[in-house]
């Protein structure tokens, strides 16, 4: 194993079950877009104007968590809350 070889790092989403207490962690879901969805999910976020270029490095991927979650430690099933991360306090 070559200690300098770089890892790649992937979102993930971590939880604590209430149940049990164990930390637990989800990958993130990539959402499928077309790149008409993926240029309206843009503007949106950022409030861009249909008529108004979107500026370079705004777009990529958006992720989401998904729906429920089972425990690793329990096996119990929980629904997820959904969250927008502070971004509809960003776009006021």
């Amino acid at each position: 194993m070559n200690k300098n070889e770089p890892v790649v790092l992937r979102p993930a989403f971590s939880w604590d079950c209430p149940e049990c207490s164990h930390g637990n962690f989800e990958l993130a879901i990539a959402a499928e877009m077309s790149e008409e969805e993926l240029e309206e999910a843009v503007r949106a976020m950022y409030g861009i104007a249909e008529w108004d270029e979107i500026p370079d490095g705004l777009g990529g991927d958006f992720l989401t968590s998904p729906l429920n979650v089972v425990c690793a430690g329990c096996e119990k099933e929980f629904p997820v809350l959904a969250d927008d991360f502070g971004m509809d306090e960003e776009n006021e």
